[in-house]
């Protein structure tokens, strides 16, 4: 019977030192460089894969590897507009981002004749909580390669997301997954203008 009591003892102490492993803790150091949606999707997807994330301006820490910090995507200038344009089969393609803050950016896309605007779009969209896994595409130009960070718009009822050029603001795209065709127009790349 000791045996048995010792053994359910160390059980639930182990049990519950592997919980309290498991949790995690995280540190934001200035939530206001962050959107709300971004945070709780941050920490929603990182849970009980890491011990410790931190969030210090444009660093991800985790587990307190300092040397070994992801650098979040930044590369869009703060509060400057960047346009990206692209003619093609005789429309014109347009893409105005601005980036708000460390997770997000404001959008505005058009398509266009040369005479009407045909469709566009405007609003903010958050950066992929698990943009530290990778480059979530790739972007293919005259032979160049060009990874792609994703942002997901925070106000679209379809499946739309950005890519923007990850260590190179020169691409972008704006994808919308949606059953309308000409929608799936603006899943080109555009290039900086």
């Amino acid at each position: 019977m000791i045996i048995s009591q010792a053994d359910d003892t160390s059980s639930r102490a182990a049990s519950a030192h592997d919980k309290e492993e498991q949790e995690t803790t995280f540190f934001i150091q200035d939530s206001t460089k962050y959107s709300m949606t971004f945070l709780a999707a941050f920490r929603d997807r990182n849970a009980w894969i890491h011990r410790h994330v931190e969030l210090r301006n444009d660093s991800m820490v985790v587990d307190g590897d300092t040397p070994s910090a992801i650098i979040l995507p930044t590369d869009l200038p703060l509060k400057k507009m960047v346009r990206y344009a692209r003619e093609w089969n005789g429309r014109r393609y347009r893409l105005d981002l601005t980036r708000l803050n460390i997770s997000t950016v404001s959008y505005r896309y058009a398509v266009g004749d040369g005479r009407t605007t045909l469709f566009e779009g405007i609003g903010t969209a958050d950066l992929d909580p698990s943009f530290h896994g990778g480059a979530e595409g790739v972007f293919e130009d005259a032979g160049q390669t060009f990874g792609m960070n994703k942002y997901h718009p925070n106000d679209t009822t379809c499946q739309d997301y950005l890519l923007i050029g990850h260590r190179s603001i020169a691409q972008a795209s704006y994808i919308r997954v949606s059953t309308n065709a000409k929608d799936t127009l603006l899943s080109m790349g555009m290039n900086r203008r």
